[in-house]
């Protein structure tokens, strides 16, 4: 199973949000400001979670 980290999720994620979560063999992480974008992207899909944290902080965005 592969991870993949999704920094923002503006206007234009929606379709890239709803491809990776079709696909068997990808969990998403997503961090977004505000996180209720992301949330609402994710739409309680099972391989999608949300996260809300500071990009800048190096530790958090690693152990993602």
């Amino acid at each position: 199973m592969k991870t993949i980290l999704l920094l923002g999720a503006g206007l234009d994620a929606r379709p890239l949000v709803r491809y990776l979560l079709d696909q068997k063999d990808i969990n998403l992480n997503i961090v977004s400001t505000p996180a209720e974008r992301a949330h609402a992207l994710v739409a309680g899909h099972s391989r999608g979670k949300v996260f809300d944290l500071d990009v800048q902080n190096k530790p958090a965005v690693s152990t993602l």
